[in-house]
């Protein structure tokens, strides 16, 4: 019986450690997010790795990810925060899913506040976790819904 608890423990620390390890890498990616920094962006994939959304086609690889983000010039992130719901993981594979939230300042001047769901699946690389896939459904459009209830 004591053999079995201190598996459950050092079992549950593991997780805990490796809970933490993802939570680090997703705050990175949300700060180089901020500063669309399409450079370290990409590099924080696989090099296969995908970034797809709702209504949006996928794009595949570092370097079609680092063009995709390039091609944000003209947009300026004023918040971006994630939360995670959940993070299961299987020997040096892991999936979280949560939710998110944006407000930016598109090229043409536009405010937007979006928020939705996000799945991202990493993979451990050596020492470092990377997003093999970083999948999102935007659920929710603040400015619009504020925008609409003045109407009515």
């Amino acid at each position: 019986m004591t053999r079995i608890i201190l598996l459950i423990i050092i079992l549950s620390s593991c997780s805990r450690i490796e809970v933490q390890s993802i939570d680090k890498h997703v705050a990175r990616y949300n700060n180089l997010l901020l500063k669309i920094e399409g450079d370290s962006l990409a590099d924080c994939y696989t090099i296969d790795g995908e970034l797809a959304g709702e209504n949006q086609n996928s794009v595949f690889g570092r370097d079609s990810i680092r063009k995709l983000f390039k091609s944000f010039a003209g947009v300026h992130i004023l918040e971006y925060t994630s939360k995670a719901d959940s993070t299961i993981f299987l020997k040096d594979f892991a999936v979280q899913k949560g939710t998110y939230f944006q407000k930016v300042i598109v090229a043409s001047g536009d405010t937007l506040e979006l928020g939705g769901q996000y799945e991202s699946t990493w993979i451990k690389d050596k020492h470092d976790w990377l997003i093999k896939k970083m999948y999102t459904y935007q659920y929710r459009n603040f400015k619009d819904e504020r925008r609409i209830k003045k109407l009515n």
